[in-house]
C-alpha cells in the first residue's frame, strides 16, 4: 500500500478509537448520575439539662426531624416522647423541678429581679450539673458523636462536651439573641439602633429616650453577662479540667451555629450573621395530632365555644 493509504487508514483508526473512548466516558457518566445517593447519617447527642418542657419541646422537635431523616440522635433530657420514633434514643435524667415553685412565687407577691435572677441563674447550672453527673449521662462519654447540639438557656458551661467529643458544636438557645448568645459567634448587637429582645419589638429607635431606654437594658444584660461568666467558668472547670480540655472561654468561640427560638413575626427583624438561625415555631407540626375524643365533642357542642386558658409548663394546677 502507498504511504497515503496508511496514512488515512490510520486516522481512520484514531477517530474511531476516540468516538469508542468518548461513547464509553458517558455510558460511565450516565450509570454514575441513575445511581442512588449515598448518605451518611451522623450520630448526633442532644444534652438538654431544663426542667422546663417548653423548652426541651423545640429539642424533641429538631432531634425528630433529623432521625426521620436518617441520623441517629440521642436525646438527653428529663422529659420523654410521647411516642417512640426510629433513630430516637432518649437518656431521662430527672432533675430538680424548681420552677414550678418559682412561678407560683411570682403569683403570689411581686418578684424582686434583682434577687431572683441571680438565685435562677445559680439553679440553672446546678441543674445542669446534675443531669450531667449522672451515671447515664457519664457512660454515654465513652461513646463518639459527630455533633453535638447544646440545649442553653443559662447553662453554657456544658459547651465543654463539643471537646470532648471533638465533635463541632451546635447551640439550641431556647430565647431570642442575647449578649450571651451573641459572643457565641461573635453576632454584632447594634445597640444603637436594635431594640434589646426584653423590649419587644419597637417601630422607631429614633427617639432619644428609646435608644437611652435600650443602652441602659443592655448594660444591666453586660453586669448579667459578668455575673454568669464568673460562676460558669467554675462549673466548667469542676466539669472539664484544664489539663485535659480547652479553656471556658476557648470553648465559648468554637460553636459552630447558633438555633434561636424565637421568630421575627413576633419579635421584629433583627441582623444576623450566617450561622445564626431563627427557628421559633418548629415544634408547631404541619397537620396537628387530633384532641381527645371526650375534649373534641365537648368544644364541638359549645354552642359559644370556648375559652383557651394556658399557665404555660412551668406552673400545675396543683400548685395553685
Amino acid at each position: 500500500p502507498t504511504a497515503d493509504a496508511i496514512t488515512v487508514f490510520r486516522t481512520m483508526m484514531i477517530g474511531s478509537s476516540s468516538t469508542v473512548t468518548t461513547a464509553a466516558v458517558a455510558v460511565v457518566i450516565c450509570i454514575f448520575l441513575t445511581l442512588p445517593g449515598v448518605v451518611q447519617p451522623a450520630r448526633i447527642l442532644c444534652v438538654f439539662p431544663s426542667p422546663s418542657r417548653s423548652h426541651v419541646l423545640v429539642g424533641q422537635a429538631l432531634l425528630k426531624g433529623l432521625a426521620e431523616r436518617g441520623h441517629e440522635v440521642t436525646m438527653v433530657s428529663p422529659f420523654k416522647l410521647s411516642k417512640p420514633v426510629a433513630n430516637y434514643r432518649e437518656v431521662i435524667i430527672p432533675v430538680d423541678d424548681y420552677t414550678s415553685k418559682m412561678t407560683k412565687e411570682f403569683l403570689e407577691k411581686p418578684p424582686n429581679i434583682l434577687k431572683t435572677l441571680p438565685v435562677m441563674m445559680i439553679k440553672m447550672m446546678e441543674t445542669a450539673k446534675q443531669m450531667v453527673n449522672d451515671p447515664k449521662f457519664v457512660a454515654l462519654k465513652s461513646e463518639q458523636f459527630d455533633v453535638v447540639i447544646n440545649g442553653v438557656f443559662v447553662a453554657d458551661f456544658i459547651l465543654g462536651y463539643g471537646a470532648h467529643f471533638q465533635a463541632p458544636t451546635v447551640v439550641l438557645w431556647t430565647a431570642g439573641l442575647t449578649k450571651i448568645t451573641a459572643d457565641l459567634v461573635g453576632n454584632p448587637r447594634a445597640v444603637s439602633a436594635v431594640p434589646h429582645i426584653m423590649l419587644g419589638p419597637q417601630d422607631s429607635m429614633v427617639p432619644v429616650v428609646a435608644r437611652l431606654k435600650n443602652f441602659m437594658v443592655s448594660c444591666i444584660e453586660n453586669l448579667v453577662g459578668l455575673y454568669s461568666w464568673y460562676h460558669q467558668k467554675a462549673f466548667y472547670e469542676e466539669a472539664f479540667p484544664q489539663d485535659r480540655y480547652p479553656s471556658y472561654d476557648a470553648v465559648r468561640k468554637n460553636v459552630s451555629l447558633v438555633l434561636l427560638n424565637t421568630h421575627f413575626s413576633h419579635a421584629g427583624p433583627r441582623p444576623y450573621l450566617q450561622n445564626v438561625v431563627e427557628v421559633g415555631g418548629l415544634q408547631i407540626k404541619t397537620k396537628p395530632d387530633p384532641l381527645p375524643q371526650d375534649i373534641q365533642e365537648w368544644l364541638d357542642g359549645s354552642e359559644h365555644g370556648a375559652i383557651y386558658f394556658c399557665l404555660g409548663s412551668n406552673l400545675k394546677s396543683k400548685d395553685l
